[in-house]
């Protein structure tokens, strides 16, 4: 059994972190391979932008992607919820490095 180091067991944390999101207080997004992040639903307008090459994960204007979810929609019909978009790639410093 994990515990955090309030010394709270993890089940029980990511249990009430899924009635939060259930009543809509939180929203999650998946970072890559590790335990989501989470974010108060009404920070959540932005989008995730990770890089594969110094793990540096960033908050940018979910805007941003507004060509990608208007292609979505008047191409194939598919209607996209852009505040759960992780972008990943190589920021400027390691693309430079």
């Amino acid at each position: 059994m994990q515990r955090t180091a309030a010394g709270l067991n993890l089940s029980t944390v990511y249990r009430t972190l899924d009635v939060l999101e259930k009543v809509g207080l939180v929203t999650h997004t998946l970072l890559g391979a590790g335990p989501p992040s989470y974010h108060l639903t009404e920070e959540a307008d932005h989008l995730h932008v990770v890089c594969r090459g110094c793990g540096q994960v960033s908050d940018t204007a979910l805007e941003l992607a507004d060509g990608l979810v208007e292609r979505l929609r008047d191409e194939i019909g598919f209607e996209a919820d852009a505040r759960h978009l992780t972008v990943f790639g190589r920021c400027r410093t390691c693309r430079s490095g």
